[in-house]
């Protein structure tokens, strides 16, 4: 039986701190979640038939419900605001989230339109920011 090669030191995740460690990782999933919301929006036509179009806006939706997904434990551990404007059809960003950006208007169901879940992902960004989970160490790259 051979035995697995050695992973290199720098490859190997530095867990002497569990919490630190844990915390490295919830930034890269959150950091992770943000990108794919920006891939989803390059990715995005606006200039395709009804089908693809709906099909587009849910992709969107459900990227920014996970990324809100990924953000809220961050959200009740330190009570930030994250409410939605009034004529929102979600009260806060866990209600957006908890819907995967869905809309009901008369029992039908549609996604979220690219500005609503565009806006909702620009709410959940500032509310990120105002809680600034990160240290102010320059060599950070997770700061905001």
């Amino acid at each position: 039986m051979s035995e697995a090669p050695d992973t290199p030191d720098h490859d190997r995740p530095d867990i002497t701190d569990p919490d630190q460690f844990h915390e490295r990782e919830r930034l890269r999933e959150i950091h992770d979640a943000r990108q794919n919301v920006h891939k989803t929006l390059r990715d995005t036509d606006p200039y395709t038939q009804t089908e693809e179009h709906e099909r587009q806006k849910g992709r969107l939706a459900h990227a920014v419900a996970a990324y809100i997904a990924e953000l809220e434990p961050l959200f009740k551990a330190t009570n930030v605001d994250t409410s939605l404007a009034e004529e929102m059809p979600w009260d806060d960003l866990e209600g957006y989230a908890d819907t995967l950006g869905a809309r009901y208007d008369k029992d039908n169901p549609h996604s979220a339109s690219y500005q609503l879940s565009t806006y909702v992902f620009r709410q959940a960004n500032a509310a990120f920011a105002e809680i600034k989970p990160v240290t102010d160490d320059e060599t950070d790259e997770w700061e905001i």
